[in-house]
């Protein structure tokens, strides 16, 4: 499921971690993003690797329901990302709203539930998110 697809010099990187790479393409899809590098991980046996690598800005999409099918939790992977990396924004995306208050707490910047009446609306604001983002990085890159 780690896929790359290359792209000439990024300068924001996405990573979703996701146990169906079909909805993070979806996700990815839909936001229609200019000179961005995706990545899919399926589980966390890469995160320490990927936070390291401070080559980009990232943006990381998290399913928060990845635990159920492999021994990973989303919540704990706020945590190592937030434990190392404070300047990444961090969106969250589950079937369920129990946990949005204590994503926030720990540091996650967005949460959307997925499949419900507002999904394009927040794939619409994450979308402006990441364009600001990306207005920032070209200020600081002088672009």
């Amino acid at each position: 499921m780690n896929e790359v697809k290359s792209i000439e010099k990024p300068i924001l990187e996405i990573i979703f971690f996701e146990d169906e790479q079909e909805i993070a393409e979806n996700i990815f899809d839909h936001l229609k993003l200019p000179n961005v590098l995706p990545n899919y991980y399926d589980d966390d046996k890469q995160l320490d690797q990927v936070i390291i690598n401070n080559k980009t800005r990232k943006v990381y999409f998290i399913d928060l329901n990845l635990g159920f099918k492999k021994k990973v939790l989303g919540i704990d992977i706020i945590k190592k990302i937030r434990n190392v990396d404070i300047t990444s924004l961090i969106i969250v995306y589950s079937a369920y709203e129990d946990y949005k208050e204590q994503c926030y707490d720990l540091g996650a910047n967005f949460f959307f539930l997925k499949e419900t009446s507002t999904y394009e609306d927040d794939i619409l604001i994450i979308r402006n998110i990441i364009m600001r983002e990306l207005q920032h990085i070209n200020i600081i890159l002088g672009q």
